[in-house]
């Protein structure tokens, strides 16, 4: 855990925003603390009045709430993409549960795809921001991976199942779309769209294997249910109860 915060802090330091971005900011607060009075001066120290304090501070979080809001639609490259990393680790931090954990893997798997879909489109997909989109949406399957194992070890096959479905349900949905623009733009075997698109085939067969294999464990579940539950339907059905009755009377008849 503090070497996951100590990271977080790490790439925080990083963030390096624009000229035009920074005087952005610097206008925002300037107008905002410029409505509130300062208290005189005294003895060479300025005092600043609750409200000023508090108007000071609510300026500075509606700022940086605006950055992170802004950094989620950021594309590799642009400065605001390391605080939406920086974001993304830190709602990983907050997950507790294998269930929840697993969600949001499928969420950070189909954000690096659509970025790697997003910056085809302008023409920035080189092989630095490829090879780096391609690396992380393996680690967040592989963590995907390692949380469905989790949830099969307690016995909850059907959130498994379901969520592996949504997660292949997603890599076909992006599948579909590389190799329309691959096919489009007639790029070669070797480009980055392409050298991506294998690798998300690849991890499609993983995923579809993965479902049916839950799917099948489910099913043999449901077999054993139904097993344990027939004998007592046979001995509980009311033609049994019937000809139980017949079999008593007629006993009855034998013995008088």
């Amino acid at each position: 855990m503090n070497n996951q915060f100590e990271k977080l802090i790490e790439d925080a330091r990083k963030v390096s925003l624009s000229y035009d971005e920074k005087d952005l900011i610097r206008h925002a607060l300037k107008k905002r603390i410029g409505l509130i009075n300062e208290s005189p001066v005294f003895g060479g120290f300025r005092f600043f009045s609750f409200k000023f304090v508090a108007t000071a501070l609510g300026a500075i979080v509606i700022i940086s709430t605006s950055i992170s809001y802004a950094a989620e639609s950021a594309l590799p490259g642009s400065p605001l993409y390391i605080v939406k990393n920086f974001n993304e680790k830190l709602s990983s931090l907050l997950i507790l549960t294998p269930e929840k954990s697993a969600e949001w893997q499928v969420e950070l798997a189909d954000r690096r795809l659509e970025e790697t879909q997003k910056l085809n489109g302008v023409g920035k997909l080189d092989e630095d921001k490829r090879t780096a989109l391609e690396f992380k949406f393996e680690t967040n399957a592989n963590q995907f991976n390692k949380e469905i194992k989790t949830l099969k070890s307690e016995n909850k096959l059907k959130q498994a199942g379901e969520l592996t479905g949504k997660l292949e349900s997603i890599i076909e949905k992006r599948k579909k779309i590389f190799s329309d623009m691959a096919s489009e733009e007639n790029m070669s075997d070797h480009s980055e769209i392409n050298v991506i698109l294998n690798k998300v085939n690849l991890r499609s067969e993983q995923v579809m294997g993965q479902r049916q294999e839950i799917e099948d464990a489910l099913a043999e579940d449901d077999d054993v249910a139904d097993t344990k539950t027939k004998p007592q339907q046979l001995e509980e059905s009311p033609g049994n109860s019937e000809k139980r009755t017949k079999d008593s009377l007629l006993k009855l008849e034998i013995i008088q």
